[in-house]
């Protein structure tokens, strides 16, 4: 079953350096995914879609398939979504995609600034 998540939220898990532990000193990635299928805003990308490059902070992604490999012994091989699903599960930060009427968006963005929460 696909992962549903925003593009802001992929974007910082892709970009976790120490969760993909990417080290300094490596010739390449230390872990890597293959074969990814996103669907973005209800749409299958192609192979050449960049999650850095191409995806929005508001989009509407479906992780739909890939894997994640290494070439570590302590790693096991795994899906994309489920290495994302850990990630997601260790973080103190939730990304949110809401609708609001416009009439109560400075009330909504107020109480998520109130709690701490940031709108971007």
């Amino acid at each position: 079953m696909a992962t549903k998540t925003t593009g802001a939220e992929l974007r910082a898990f892709y970009n976790d350096d120490a969760y993909w532990q990417k080290s300094d000193d490596s010739k390449g990635d230390d872990i890597w995914h293959e074969e990814l299928v996103l669907e973005v805003n209800g749409v299958e990308q192609s192979d050449d879609y960049s999650i850095n490059e191409d995806l929005k902070d508001e989009d509407q992604v479906k992780i739909m398939y890939g894997h994640v490999l290494s070439s570590r012994d302590d790693f096991a091989d795994r899906s994309f979504e489920s290495f994302f699903k850990a990630w997601r599960k260790q973080q103190n930060t939730v990304y949110l995609s809401v609708a609001v009427p416009k009439d109560k968006l400075d009330a909504v963005r107020a109480a998520i600034l109130a709690a701490g929460g940031s709108v971007k």
